[in-house]
């Protein structure tokens, strides 16, 4: 698949992925009304699609990929040219503590929530360092615990935060800024089945809205380029306890 950007580089270009709902999609939102062209990455065309329709064929590139499988990269990356803004969102929750879960779900949750944010990231630095770009990791306030050392999730997203410092160190004097962002608990799909998993599908608690975590990432990218915001924890006022995203 070959990408030829629709608009003319004056208009930023930005790649989200897991676009197709939650804190991906609000973000997205956010771009596209800021003036960028948007490629909207996910697994799930349709979704994708719609949102292409709402926002506008024209300031939209649809991207249907697993961004687990390494072998559906290169051939988008390679045609891209420079990338102003990278956002990875997309991410898998499962419920398991570590002792419990089994070899293969523990290898998907690294592959979704470790591997390959990081390694997208690495094939897409050409493009982002020609644009002194700006990469975004959506992380989570359940990798800030204990529950790192016992639950599935949290530790992937621990993990997370560790690949994120080594690719900082990796990647200094490239001009590229990095931003690691913690979400308290969010209004998003993958709430609703931690509060399932929980036992309380229908809890009533204080709850982040995607659109919040929207707003905070477009303040953090529009500092001015002499400073930069790294890492940044947002919760919901009333804060309860700490979860998935």
């Amino acid at each position: 698949m070959k990408f030829t950007p629709p608009l003319p580089r004056r208009h930023k270009t930005a790649l989200v992925t897991g676009a197709g709902s939650g804190i991906g999609r609000a973000i997205a939102v956010a771009l596209c009304n800021a003036g960028h062209h948007v490629i909207l990455a996910g697994r799930r065309r349709a979704p994708l699609s719609a949102l292409a329709c709402q926002l506008g064929e024209e300031r939209t590139t649809v991207w249907p990929v697993d961004i687990t499988q390494a072998t559906a990269l290169p051939a988008f990356m390679d045609s891209l040219g420079s990338l102003d803004i990278l956002i990875h969102s997309a991410g898998m929750f499962d419920a398991g503590k570590l002792a419990d879960i089994t070899p293969d779900i523990r290898r998907l949750l690294h592959a979704v929530n470790v591997h390959a944010p990081i390694h997208l990231s690495e094939l897409l630095l050409p493009a982002l360092r020609t644009a002194r770009g700006q990469i975004v990791f959506i992380n989570s306030t359940a990798s800030l615990g204990a529950r790192v050392t016992q639950d599935a999730y949290a530790a992937s997203k621990h993990e997370l935060t560790q690949e994120i410092a080594y690719f900082r160190e990796r990647t200094r004097g490239s001009g590229i800024r990095i931003l690691n962002v913690y979400p308290g608990r969010t209004a998003t799909p993958m709430q609703s089945e931690v509060l399932r998993h929980e036992g309380r599908p229908g809890a009533d608690i204080a709850l982040l809205q995607p659109e919040d975590i929207a707003t905070l990432i477009m303040d953090c990218l529009s500092v001015p380029r002499r400073a930069e915001v790294t890492d940044i924890v947002i919760r919901p006022t009333e804060h309860v306890d700490d979860s998935a995203e």
